[in-house]
């Protein structure tokens, strides 16, 4: 059980499109973003420092995973 209470769906416009995002991409939020939407400019910056990180990066996965884990 989450100790936030996660957002079910987009409360105001950031939310709406970062998780619009994840609908394009074929995926839901998961728990994570969910908690983080409760604020929109830190769920905006976080998913897109995640998306740069596992997409964008050219470092060795391995290295990506643990920047990931820090």
């Amino acid at each position: 059980m989450a100790r936030v209470p996660l957002v079910a769906g987009p409360e105001d416009d950031i939310t709406a499109t970062v998780f619009e995002v994840f609908g394009r991409e074929g995926r839901t939020p998961i728990a994570l973003y969910r908690a983080l939407a409760h604020s929109p400019k830190l769920l905006s910056a976080y998913s897109t420092l995640a998306r740069a990180l596992r997409h964008d990066a050219e470092t060795p996965r391995q290295l990506r995973e643990l920047v990931i884990l820090r």
